[in-house]
């Protein structure tokens, strides 16, 4: 029988050896910023050590996917990629203007 898990279960994922970052516009209107927000807690929740594969950013003045008045983080693919081939979580992430 197979059980269906809450979206913020990410067992599987982190099993799986994956790494996730995750960035939110502060700005943004399409997507309220307190969603990715409650969703990082509902993560934080099932795996107190969630920030060995999951990391949460906010971007204040971007807005959904880009554009602003502040920096964005337009290389933030590298990120990950870092994470998994050099061992080391990202505490910012690189911006551009």
């Amino acid at each position: 029988m197979h059980h269906l898990h809450h979206p913020s279960d990410l067992r599987y994922f982190r099993q799986a050896g994956g790494k996730l970052i995750t960035w939110h516009g502060l700005a943004g209107s399409l997507i309220a910023p307190r969603t990715s927000l409650d969703y990082t807690q509902r993560v934080y929740e099932h795996d107190p050590k969630v920030t060995q594969y999951y990391i949460y950013f906010e971007t204040p003045g971007i807005d959904h996917c880009g554009g602003g008045n502040s920096w964005f983080p337009g290389n933030a693919m590298q990120s990950p990629i870092d994470w998994v081939e050099k061992g080391k979580a990202p505490e910012t992430l690189e911006a551009e203007t």
